[in-house]
């Protein structure tokens, strides 16, 4: 579909008897394999889906561990997730109402490519709250799994670990986040930006 060709008939009155509707062309938009729009959605719902696994797999060691520390960590990831969960939900909605009957074509697409830009700023700000807070909690958790009956002891020692592995593999993973996201998202919001390029001009 050639988006700039088909917005320009659509809105020149001499070619009306034989062109589709704003409503259709957005409709459209939602179906056709080679747009980018049923694409990101998908990719969106696949992670949405990650996150609720996982949001379910920290409750469970929640009700599974007796450690109160561990129970305290693992309740802030929750926590976190869950805020997540709502905010991505949010998002979700937004691009649903994206292709609203009174809004123009250009309009769904900058709407959609802002919604989705959001939500993975948001997962970056995810990552950057809940990677200091996991990293420890999987350390210790792994004591635990270990030995259950060992007492958690916070050393000098182990807390330099700590620290240092939150220095290290935070920025790390939130770099890898970033390119994982980019290689998953990256052709689809190029090609999502050249359409709203083509729709401008």
């Amino acid at each position: 579909m050639d988006l700039h060709k088909a917005w320009q008939d659509l809105n020149q009155p001499e070619k009306s008897e034989n062109k589709l509707t704003k409503k259709e062309m957005t409709e459209a938009l939602y179906k056709d394999s080679q747009m980018p729009l049923p694409g990101l959605r998908k990719r969106l719902i696949a992670k949405l889906g990650y996150l609720i696994f996982f949001t379910a797999l920290y409750a469970g060691i929640i009700l599974y561990v007796d450690q109160v520390f561990v129970k305290i960590l693992f309740s802030m990831v929750v926590a976190v997730h869950a805020a997540f969960i709502v905010a991505f939900l949010a998002e979700l909605k937004q691009l649903d109402n994206a292709g609203a009957p009174d809004a123009s074509l250009l309009q769904t697409l900058q709407k959609y490519y802002y919604h989705v830009r959001k939500i993975l700023k948001y997962e970056e700000w995810y990552g950057i709250v809940v990677f200091p807070i996991i990293i420890p909690a999987s350390l210790i958790l792994g004591q635990v799994f270990t030995d259950p009956a060992a007492e958690v002891v916070f050393t000098t020692k182990r807390l330099l670990y700590m620290i240092f592995l939150v220095a290290v593999l935070g920025p790390l993973a939130h770099f890898a986040a970033r390119k994982m996201n980019n290689y998953a998202y990256g052709s689809y919001l190029k090609q999502l930006r050249n359409n709203i390029k083509a729709l401008k001009s």
